[in-house]
């Protein structure tokens, strides 16, 4: 799965962008519950 912002989303989307393609980065983020919680609020659905 490859996750990208949205051009213009983020003042610096092209670093955020360079962060997210580093996997080994990802897999080490996702180690820290707190952000995997935020991860799976995003991509839950939402209700409407």
């Amino acid at each position: 799965v490859d996750i990208r912002l949205t051009p213009g989303s983020h003042a610096t989307e092209a670093a955020v962008n360079k962060q997210l393609s580093d996997k080994e980065r990802v897999a080490a983020a996702l180690e820290n519950s707190n952000l995997l919680d935020i991860v799976e609020e995003c991509l839950s659905p939402t209700l409407g």
